[in-house]
């Protein structure tokens, strides 16, 4: 085993070396040698499959959601589908625009009125 002290004092072995990193270093068995040891031991290609194996899980992932789309895109425009569409867009928007609209308004006339904390919900609404 090659032995070692880290910076923080931690001993470090790799597998099939002798002697201290200094007297490799010394000794000319710098990188190649450390490349060396890691092909012997077999830890190189230890990760080899995993970057292709979630890589090939998120583009199954990505097809199928761009087909699930599509289909729900298809099944939208379809005839008797537009006019439901239709209301629910009208009947959301109108009633998200009176709501924020009623809500200011709403909030802004019981800060007149001086209601306890109605001047500090007036700002949060306004700011929204």
């Amino acid at each position: 085993m090659l032995g070692a002290t880290t910076s923080l004092g931690a001993a470090v072995n790799i597998p099939g070396g002798q002697g201290s990193v200094a007297a490799n270093l010394a000794a000319g068995n710098g990188v190649a040698r450390s490349s060396q040891l890691y092909e012997q031991a077999g830890e190189q290609g230890s990760i080899g499959k995993a970057p292709y194996v979630l890589l090939g899980l998120a583009v199954l992932y990505f097809g199928w959601a761009w087909i699930s789309q599509n289909e729900r895109i298809r099944e939208s425009l379809q005839v008797s589908n537009i006019a439901a569409n239709i209301h629910n867009i009208l009947t959301v928007t109108v009633m998200a625009i009176i709501g924020i609209v009623g809500l200011k308004v709403a909030t802004t006339k019981l800060a007149a009125m001086n209601v306890p904390g109605a001047a500090w919900l007036a700002q949060i609404v306004a700011a929204a």
